[in-house]
């Protein structure tokens, strides 16, 4: 890596003889230095650190292939190939685990992370020079840091709000308007403290117990479910009557029906048990012809 008390490379010729020992581990890292990086318009050869380190979630110290560093981004560059280690035999599980890890590390430090095969690069070098230029314009995602504070007063403040909501909640119904008038200047203070996190938790809390407190005093009233109304079983005053509806008869079972050579009753046990008297020889069947 480049002594940090010397001088920034001045072009990408001074930048190629800073950095020829430190871009040694394999041929394709270096032509990648020669052939693409250079050609990312706008990026400075002082923005551009091979093997730069940093520091995994192991306490170790392992090193990016390319740091890009600007004003406005950090993007790690990790030029990966099947055989990278020239093994003949590929990634091991172990190496392919490593990897992996690597790039979530990175990605947790805030960088963007471009990994590229030695294949694709070779094959599209002005791409990848086009893609590492359209990330140099996006914004570095902000990485929100939640400082440790002093809640005490917030949660005095939850306490008090959350007693005015019950009182609220539990009064009488002819007493429901109620105008609560207070100094906002107070209000604005403690919203400083607390912040926006603060304040979204404080509403998130006040909607669970208003929500709660509404469950338990203002319980609806049940929706009378409606009933399919119960229609009364046919009678008849004679058989006469019920061949008019049924002309072979009633039959108390299939089984009963499969009995009968001569006449077809319909299977209808409710109406067989309310003309059960019809039934004179009790067979099973009623109103039939014999």
């Amino acid at each position: 890596m480049k002594d940090a008390k010397s001088k920034d490379p001045a072009d990408w010729k001074e930048w190629k003889s800073i950095y020829q020992n430190t871009i040694r581990h394999s041929q394709f890292e270096w032509n990648f230095a020669i052939e693409v990086i250079p050609n990312v318009k706008g990026l400075k050869p002082s923005q551009v650190i091979p093997q730069h380190p940093f520091i995994g979630k192991d306490g170790r110290e392992y090193h990016m292939d390319f740091a890009i560093v600007t004003e406005r981004v950090k993007i790690a560059i990790e030029l990966e190939g099947y055989d990278k280690t020239n093994t003949g035999i590929g990634k091991t599980k172990k190496e392919h685990d490593e990897f992996n890890r690597r790039i979530q590390d990175l990605t947790h430090l805030g960088w963007k992370v471009l990994t590229i095969t030695n294949a694709q690069f070779m094959a599209d070098k002005m791409g990848y020079a086009n893609e590492i230029r359209q990330l140099l314009s996006e914004p570095q995602p902000e990485v929100v840091v939640v400082a440790n504070q002093d809640n005490s007063e917030v949660l005095d403040s939850i306490k008090n709000i959350t007693g005015m909501v019950r009182e609220l909640a539990l009064s009488p119904k002819e007493n429901a308007t109620v105008t609560v008038v207070q100094d906002n200047s107070e209000t604005l203070t403690l919203m400083k403290k607390i912040g926006s996190a603060g304040i979204a938790v404080l509403v998130a809390l006040l909607g669970i117990l208003i929500f709660s407190l509404s469950r338990n005093t203002d319980s609806p009233t049940p929706t009378p479910v409606s009933q399919t109304p119960v229609v009364a079983t046919e009678r008849f005053n004679n058989c006469e009557e019920l061949n008019r509806k049924y002309p072979g008869g009633i039959a108390r079972s299939q089984e009963d029906k499969d009995k009968k050579t001569r006449s077809n009753p319909v299977v209808n046990k409710a109406v067989y048990d309310a003309n059960s008297e019809r039934d004179g020889n009790n067979d099973g069947v009623m109103c039939d012809s014999k």
